[in-house]
């Protein structure tokens, strides 16, 4: 995946929006998913070399916010931090297999 400027700038963004995650937890992931929504926007704004492969993109810059999350969640006892820490393993899981596959039907 060559990676431009535009898909730097988005990334960039992407990261900013989620650092909230950490002083704030709800509101910082209600932060994290709002800016994860707009990268859509910025991609049609930002005209600096596209971004090639937009769904492998959007994939390794999830997992930005998403670790943010488990980095959060690890601080909790219980079951909510297994089912948070199951949920997250999960998704990498789902995220290895679209990368294996490169097919959304993962």
């Amino acid at each position: 995946m060559a990676f431009t400027l535009e898909a730097l700038i988005i990334f960039l963004i992407r990261v900013a929006g989620s650092l909230p995650v950490l002083r704030w937890a709800f509101a910082g992931a209600v932060v994290a998913i709002l800016v994860d929504f707009s990268d859509l926007f910025q991609k049609n704004l930002i005209h600096l070399g596209g971004v090639g492969n937009y769904q492998e993109f959007d994939k390794w810059a999830d997992l930005v916010y998403m670790l943010t999350f488990l980095y959060v969640a690890l601080k909790w006892d219980g079951v909510k931090r297994n089912v948070a820490v199951g949920l997250f393993g999960f998704r990498i899981i789902g995220m290895v297999a679209f990368e294996i596959t490169s097919s959304r039907a993962v």
